[in-house]
């Protein structure tokens, strides 16, 4: 069902005298042509009905037979303006229409064009909820509308700083925030991810632990890679440091801000930002061990020339069922375990959920529900491919972990042990995604009874310790 929302309205009537009265029927009639008129339209101009269409405005002069039944009037005015919002947004010019693939997406080019100082879309954004103020569009209101409009949907804190580094706007984007609204952007998204973090007043030294996953955090962040060449950090204050560092850790390894040591990796990261340590590290491991694929630029034009480009990334697998068992693993807790865990814990937790996809599947690494199942995106880099080959132990820790998960599948009744991971995982699916989001898109026919029974299917939402929203979809 396409969900329209009208700023504004005006119907003029131009009628004989005779006919004034007529236009009480007019206007009972006008709300069912406006809603069939928009389906009409977005369906004619083969536009997602899960994107969001923002048009600026649309004049459609129509003739109406007052004399006709009120069927026949509502079937000629329904078709009639669908028609003339047909034509702009197929033809219509670029000021007056806009078209985003998704709700982030059109978080995500706000952010950029507010980084740029580009304001042409403004109007769009306003219409979205996205800049409030509908009075006036300014610079120098810019950044307190996006930080306020991330505040408001928090989850897309981090992926729109992890959008921005391929883009080569975080040095522009950090250089525009205050101190305080990196504490309001850290504290929004730290609380979304149900993270309250007690700081450690305790004079003793970090463990080796520590600063392990410090270092993990310095050397695979993209929010420090991309400010790191800024003169943001040279002059920030402590809680401006502390604040970068919880969201490099939300964006990096989210799962270690709900182990008992986040607040003191914090302060380690917190600290070698203070020492601008991380420069060096983190630049070397950005261009070395993280290859970060360009967005595709938002001015390119589309099929019908009025849309933003769509920067979600889509693969085809057969084992899209693999993405139920993220409610497994939630369950059982595994992400905690896994980051506290002698042998596993070296590693990022990326690393270990994309070894355990390619345990319980015969799936290859690049496959797009095994990367999906560690967060990644369908053509990010495999994990495996950016660290060193596992150890017997590793080996031998995964398996384990593998064994639970089949054991706790068992508990379930879903089908026979021995084809039991082949039932629930091997399903064709399409994987698409953002940084703030991964769909997995099923057919019709791929619905099971019994996987529905056990709510393995159920939307997971925002998932904590991978820092995205998961989503299944059947059509």
């Amino acid at each position: 069902m396409t969900e329209v929302s009208l700023r504004k309205l005006n119907t003029h009537y131009v009628m004989p005298h005779a006919d004034r009265a007529e236009w009480r029927k007019l206007e009972r009639l006008q709300m069912k042509v406006l809603d069939d008129a928009f389906e009409l339209a977005i369906e004619r101009a083969g536009i997602p009905k899960d994107g969001e269409l923002c048009l600026r405005s649309v004049s459609a002069p129509v003739r109406l037979r007052l004399d006709s039944s009120d069927q026949s009037i509502t079937a000629h005015w329904t078709a009639e303006l669908a028609q003339s919002l047909t034509d702009v947004i197929r033809n219509g010019p670029r000021s007056r229409r806009v078209f985003y693939y998704s709700r982030q997406q059109a978080v995500f080019d706000f952010a950029l064009c507010v980084t740029r100082g580009e304001y042409e879309r403004a109007w769009a954004w306003q219409q979205l909820g996205l800049w409030v103020d509908r009075n006036t569009v300014e610079s120098a209101n810019a950044v307190r509308e996006l930080v306020q409009a991330l505040t408001r949907e928090p989850e897309l804190i981090v992926p729109v700083f992890r959008y921005l580094a391929p883009a080569d706007a975080l040095p522009a984007m950090s250089r525009r925030l205050s101190s305080s609204q990196w504490q309001e952007l850290s504290e929004a998204a730290l609380m979304h991810a149900g993270v309250f973090l007690v700081r450690d007043d305790s004079d003793g030294t970090p463990s080796s632990r520590v600063f392990s996953y410090a270092l993990r955090i310095l050397e695979c962040s993209q929010i420090l890679a991309g400010i790191s060449y800024s003169a943001v950090l040279q002059g920030a204050g402590e809680t401006m440091r502390r604040s970068i560092a919880a969201l490099a850790i939300l964006e990096a390894e989210p799962a270690l801000l709900h182990s008992p040591v986040a607040a003191s990796v914090v302060d380690v990261v917190a600290s070698s930002i203070a020492a601008n340590r991380q420069t060096v590290t983190v630049s070397q491991a950005a261009e070395s061990k993280h290859e970060i694929s360009p967005q595709p630029p938002l001015e390119e034009a589309s099929e019908y020339n009025n849309e933003v480009s769509d920067p979600r990334r889509r693969a085809r697998t057969d084992y899209g069922g693999l993405l139920f068992l993220i409610h497994v693993i939630d369950q059982l807790e595994l992400p905690q375990q896994i980051v506290g865990d002698s042998v596993l814990g070296v590693r990022p937790l990326s690393w270990v959920l994309h070894q355990l996809a390619m345990s319980l599947t015969p799936v290859g690494p690049t496959d797009a529900a095994a990367l999906a199942f560690a967060g990644l995106l369908p053509d990010a880099s495999p994990p495996s491919e950016l660290e060193p080959l596992a150890t017997h132990d590793e080996t031998q820790a995964v398996t384990t972990l593998a064994a639970r998960i089949v054991e706790h599948l068992s508990s379930l009744a879903i089908a026979e042990d021995t084809e039991l991971l082949d039932f629930v995982c091997h399903r064709h699916a399409e994987i698409v995604a953002d940084p703030a989001w991964i769909e997995v898109r099923f057919s019709l026919d791929q619905v099971a009874t019994e996987i529905r029974r056990a709510g393995l299917d159920l939307d997971p939402g925002y998932v904590k310790w991978l820092g995205v929203v998961l989503k299944f979809v059947y059509e």
